[in-house]
């Protein structure tokens, strides 16, 4: 919400409890976007939009999959790669859901947010690259505040501007 501008007080469950996830899903991943392309016909589309396949669902998602796990992260990119576009994504959906109910871990959470400063790192302030450096929160904020700024596409359309600022926070 913040990167869209929005100041959101619901409060949230973090570290300090541990989260306990259904077995099931009432609506498989895939099945949320398919309800969710027809709420959103006749409306503009969000800051993330709606992926129209395995490799835009993968391209929204890669940096919150590498703050979890770098290894995991080129393992998916291997199988979307071998993918052929239209290929039926609902497994990969569901995969990503359960993989990002995971905390990430401090180093590798650390390592995504630098990935993501690296777009828009030339695009920084004096005083965005020095304020930057002093917390993983910081640089993933000014990162955002940027990639707003520059409209960096790539990072606009990424979960991880926003998802990880939660597992960031001081």
């Amino acid at each position: 919400m913040q990167v869209r501008g929005y100041t959101d007080r619901t409060p949230i469950l973090t570290r300090a409890r541990k989260l306990r996830w259904p077995a099931i899903f009432v609506t498989p991943p895939s099945g949320q976007y398919d309800l969710l392309g027809t709420k959103y016909i006749s409306r503009d589309a969000g800051r993330i939009p709606l992926p129209r396949s395995a490799q835009e669902l993968w391209a929204h998602h890669k940096y919150s999959v590498m703050a979890r796990d770098v290894s995991l992260y080129r393992e998916f990119g291997r199988r979307i790669a071998r993918m052929r576009r239209g290929a039926d994504s609902a497994r990969v959906a569901e995969d990503l859901v359960l993989l990002l109910r995971m905390d990430p871990p401090r180093g590798a959470l650390a390592n995504a947010i630098e990935h993501l400063w690296g777009y828009v790192s030339k695009s920084a302030t004096f005083d965005e690259r020095r304020a930057a450096h002093t917390s993983p929160a910081t640089l993933l904020r000014t990162t955002s505040r940027i990639a707003v700024r520059t409209r960096q596409p790539y990072l606009l359309a990424s979960t991880a501007l926003s998802e990880l600022l939660v597992f960031a926070a001081e």
